[in-house]
């Protein structure tokens, strides 16, 4: 049987294709937290921590994962009735980086993640859109991520953010 056409074959250089050309020549690292319900306690009505309540939102350590692509729009979108903007970000992952990145569950769980917060260029930025793209049979290899960008006044009541609300 010809290597050409076969999906594990094709994967594997899609892969170190990615790898090789995108991530270690023009890549971007990001910091990811992952969103640790466990360990939140929260104002039943403001979602943040208060004075009672002082652990506030939580999130797990930090995990560097390298971006094929990072795109920026500054001022884009306006989701409150205030006087700022916020900008967005569209990443490009490899789904092979971003599951030996120590997210595995990325694929499979990907709502869970829309809580999670990843750190650019001294920026905080939320998740509201995770694309699963570039499928070959059963495994797709190209995770597209939309955030916007979490302003500092938000970031106050988070204990893990606070250092970046200024």
């Amino acid at each position: 049987m010809s290597r050409h056409f076969d999906a594990r074959y094709e994967t594997k250089s899609i892969e170190d294709g990615m790898r090789v050309f995108m991530e270690e020549e023009v890549g971007q690292t990001v910091l990811w937290w992952v969103y640790d319900p466990a360990a939140t306690e929260v104002d039943n009505v403001y979602s943040v921590g208060t004075d009672y309540l002082p652990g506030g939102r939580r999130w797990y350590p930090p995990i560097p994962v390298v971006c094929i692509n990072a795109i920026r729009v500054e001022g884009a979108k306006q989701y409150t009735d205030g006087l700022y903007t916020q900008d967005t970000i569209h990443l490009i992952l490899s789904a092979n980086s971003a599951q030996q990145a120590a997210m595995p569950n990325l694929i499979d769980t990907w709502p869970e993640h829309l809580r999670d917060r990843l750190l650019w260029q001294g920026r905080v930025y939320t998740p509201t859109r995770i694309e699963l793209r570039g499928v070959l049979r059963e495994s797709y290899t190209v995770i597209g991520i939309d955030l916007i960008q979490v302003n500092p006044d938000e970031l106050v009541d988070d204990p893990d953010f606070a250092r970046y609300a200024s």
